[in-house]
């Protein structure tokens, strides 16, 4: 299923801008930051779902998740080289599986896997919760640096507004959950 929001439409042509205007580093810097959130905040979202109470909880987080999901492809397939060159290699326990011979690597993956627990509904929600509204806060304040006119500033602005709607929709289901 292909997720298609105006969101992902706009990344290429805010891109096209940038290039046109020539801002590509400033657009690239903020374009790399919008990536890392929207990943961020993906993982925490992916992590909820899967700890879901309900049908009806997992089916909300399952389209949350897809969209930023194609949000984040979309922000990804942006990137150029100056980009890419923004983004961490990877995170500490991937670097560390790296660098064992590959039989250690599968054992210690499969040992890991098993071990595990399954999140609780509660704390992988909160967790969802600050990333979203951490993202969006780090992409408003990268966004109100940059020039009015700048796609960079277009670019933050439409992450920061993207994550905060998905902040304010788990916080909507916190309350119901609650009540």
């Amino acid at each position: 299923m292909e997720i298609c929001t105006p969101f992902v439409e706009e990344v290429s042509e805010l891109a096209a801008q940038a290039n046109k205007q020539g801002s590509v580093i400033a657009f690239q810097s903020t374009l790399a930051a919008a990536t890392q959130a929207v990943e961020r905040a993906l993982q925490r979202e992916e992590v909820a779902e899967e700890a879901a109470l309900s049908l009806a909880q997992q089916d909300a987080l399952h389209a949350m998740s897809s969209e930023l999901r194609a949000i984040s492809e979309a922000l990804q397939g942006a990137l150029d080289n100056q980009g890419r060159c923004l983004m961490p290699p990877c995170d500490e326990k991937k670097r560390r599986m790296f660098g064992l011979p590959a039989s250690l690597r599968a054992a210690r993956k499969g040992k890991e896997e098993k071990a595990a627990p399954r999140p609780t509904w509660w704390y992988s929600l909160v967790e969802a919760i600050e990333a979203l509204g951490e993202g969006a806060e780090r992409m408003q304040a990268i966004a109100s640096g940059q020039p009015g006119d700048a796609p960079s500033r277009a670019l933050g602005l439409a992450t920061a507004d993207l994550l905060g709607n998905h902040h304010d929709r788990l916080i909507g289901e916190a309350e119901r959950w609650i009540d």
